[in-house]
């Protein structure tokens, strides 16, 4: 029987649910039909472990299990509301029609979300759509513009984008990463208790192939040795990250911050951040990898 909406509002967990499982209250995986939960079960390890409840009080780990039951599983259609694991809203989407500026590209369309932060005053940001029908977000100057990258930004204006007021030159960007990298070359791997590692990239990594600057961490899972890119890309993309690139043996993602997942197992997190890093290597390991 599905769970009413009075129900849902009413307690945390609903009544059907076998003892163990908690409510996710983020959010809700887009495809997983609004009658069935989404819940976190702990692991013997203290992990929380992505489970989801049917309306019958039975669970599944994984997408393609329930899909021997149902068939294939479309996204469910929210009325562009984001839901938590018992359906309750947690953020209202709204899409209105944005008009765009005369001065950008006729390809290109309004992003509806919030403005990055580092983009510059009297910038904008939206999506032009590739021929192959994908979203790929670019920013667009004064001038009508199109950048698809920060540091393509940052090369045009000669300041590093990092908050409002915060302009620092070229020169001084590269001394000051310098110096940074100078630290994190004498850092350790260190073991997260999340059940991975996290270590500062160097060129001299299994992932040297990847065309990227130091400055990235890189988490990586225990006991995983390789990754179906197919089956997490679109958890990322789900996430709040835009796919950018897709190559054999990794996709990079735009977002905050920018990420690369590689097929050998590892992601890199583009930051300076080691806050940062840790807290998207949680979410790697606790949420991307613990839904198929």
């Amino acid at each position: 029987m599905a769970m009413s909406a009075a129900d849902a509002l009413s307690k945390d967990v609903p009544s059907h649910w076998p003892a163990g499982i908690s409510v996710d209250v983020g959010p809700r995986i887009k495809w997983l039909p609004l009658d069935w939960g989404q819940g976190l079960k702990m692991t013997a390890g203290g992990r929380p472990y992505t489970s989801f409840v049917s309306p019958s009080g039975v669970i599944r780990y994984h997408k393609k299990d329930i899909e021997k039951e149902l068939g294939e599983l479309p996204d469910v259609d929210t009325g562009g509301n984001v839901l938590d694991g018992v359906g309750r809203v947690i953020r209202a989407r709204e899409a209105p029609v944005l008009t765009r500026p005369a001065h950008w590209p006729e390809n290109v369309r309004v992003d509806p979300a919030n403005k990055t932060v580092w983009v510059p005053e009297g910038w904008g940001q939206g999506f032009k759509t590739t021929a192959s029908g994908k979203d790929l977000k670019c920013y667009i100057n004064r001038d009508g513009r199109l950048f698809y990258h920060k540091q393509d930004i940052e090369k045009f204006l000669g300041y590093e984008l990092s908050s409002p007021g915060d302009r620092r030159s070229m020169s001084q960007r590269d001394r000051l990463k310098g110096e940074m990298m100078q630290e994190r070359v004498q850092t350790p791997v260190v073991e997260m208790s999340g059940g991975y590692k996290l270590k500062p990239w160097r060129q001299s990594d299994d992932n040297a192939s990847i065309d990227a600057v130091e400055g990235i961490w890189v988490v990586v899972p225990d006991d995983v040795i390789s990754l179906d890119l197919e089956r997490l890309g679109p958890l990322i993309v789900e996430s709040g990250w835009t796919l950018i690139t897709q190559d054999p043996e990794h996709w990079t993602f735009s977002g905050l911050p920018d990420l690369i997942l590689c097929c050998n197992g590892e992601l890199l997190v583009d930051s300076q951040d080691r806050g940062e890093a840790i807290r998207l290597g949680n979410l790697f390991v606790e949420r991307w990898l613990g839904v198929e």
